[in-house]
């Protein structure tokens, strides 16, 4: 029976230290979720930059990707420190922070190339239109100025000069 107590309390230790290692966050894993959240934030700049390029207003984008930078600080100020846990869930935050602005990044880079190309289009197609109304304001114009000076000279009258 005091076998039985000693083996059940070494199983109870050992399952105790076990899961006190499983649960104590490794110091590595913070550091990787660290620099998949680095490599997130790379990649959301190059496509908010992207989208900055193709005309797209980025205000907001660049807002929130300031605050995922904000995380990002607190994560490696945390990694820096003895609170790996924190760190790790501030720094995976910030990476899917990242993540939504790249997603979001790509989605207004879209919209704005397809509002340039529209813009593009209808510049095209309003030339045309403006030369033809420039065109025909032009000849209407010079015809009632011609009719004009033909009805002042018919309205004259004529006297002998002497």
């Amino acid at each position: 029976m005091m076998a039985q107590k000693k083996v059940l309390y070494l199983a109870l230790l050992l399952a105790l230290a076990s899961l006190a290692s499983a649960c104590s966050a490794d110091p590595t894993s913070e550091k990787e979720s660290i620099s998949e959240a680095e490599a997130s934030s790379r990649e959301a700049f190059l496509k908010i930059r992207e989208a900055d390029s193709e005309g797209g207003n980025v205000s907001a984008l660049a807002e929130r990707f300031n605050r995922a930078l904000e995380l990002l600080e607190e994560a490696r100020a945390l990694a820096n420190g003895t609170s790996y846990e924190q760190a790790s869930a501030l720094a995976q935050e910030a990476s899917q922070l990242f993540n939504a602005i790249s997603i979001d990044a790509v989605e207004l880079q879209k919209r704005a190339a397809e509002e340039a190309s529209n813009r593009r289009t209808f510049a095209i197609l309003s030339a045309p239109v403006a030369i033809i109304s420039i065109t025909l304001i032009s000849y209407f114009s010079i015809m009632f100025w011609r009719k004009r000076s033909v009805r002042r000279i018919m309205e004259m009258k004529v006297e002998e000069v002497r």
